[in-house]
């Protein structure tokens, strides 16, 4: 009767996607969680830097206002996605919820939008200026 039960269990845990959390699964989901925030920053930086670019190219409006639109478009977009983070995986869900294993996942005890602010717009607009600052160095050699 035993196997019979575990069985069940275990067919219960893979059809409802029930994930034992432990260390490893975290620092895991973790380093997955960090991987997509950076892919989201580097995406938003490069459509700010396109949007730029164009727009130079273009002679649209003052150097100010080509310089802060595509900025503030990154921040706002990578931002957003960094809190709504649309392809989190259910083992960064489970360790999320977990009280004891929170502390692996980087901010986890922070709310979304804190947190998107931090690891999305900030670093975007980091990325932003330091690739416009590499872009104006190399157009004067």
């Amino acid at each position: 009767m035993s196997t019979v039960w575990l069985l069940l269990t275990l067919f219960w845990m893979v059809q409802e996607g029930v994930i034992e959390v432990n260390v490893l699964v975290c620092q895991d989901a973790n380093r997955s969680f960090l991987i997509t925030c950076a892919t989201f920053d580097v995406i938003a930086m490069l459509i700010g830097v396109f949007l730029k670019w164009y727009w130079d190219r273009r002679l649209i409006w003052t150097y100010g206002l080509r310089l802060s639109i595509p900025l503030v478009i990154a921040f706002v977009l990578s931002s957003g996605l960094v809190a709504w983070n649309p392809i989190k995986d259910e083992a960064l869900q489970a360790c999320l919820e977990s009280a004891e294993f929170s502390r692996y996942i980087w901010m986890s005890q922070v709310a979304a939008i804190p947190r998107g602010l931090v690891l999305g717009g900030v670093v975007t607009a980091a990325l932003y200026f330091a690739v416009l600052l590499v872009v104006g160095f190399l157009k004067r050699r």
